[in-house]
């Protein structure tokens, strides 16, 4: 958590402050879920997936899931291509 704090008082010195209602906490791989953070007063949400530039991370560190959705989606793409290869 006190990270959290140096984080917000370093971004804070440069102009920018961090929307702790839009911030979320994820443990990934072993270990207990993070505990209920608050900073200002504010809860900071604690989650086990979390979607990251279209990828789904989450907290067990493995990526089966995505791996088989992204399998999926080259699947269909290379199924709409089987007219151009004929």
């Amino acid at each position: 958590m006190s990270s959290l704090f140096s984080f917000e008082a370093s971004a804070g010195a440069m102009g920018p402050h961090t929307n702790w209602q839009k911030t979320k906490i994820q443990n990934i791989g072993t270990g207990d879920a993070p505990r209920t953070v608050y900073i200002d007063n504010q809860a900071v949400e604690t989650v086990f997936k979390f979607t990251y530039l279209g990828s789904d991370i989450n907290s067990e560190g493995y990526s089966y899931t995505e791996i088989h959705r992204r399998l999926g989606i080259a699947g269909s793409i290379m199924a709409q291509l089987d007219n151009v290869w004929r």
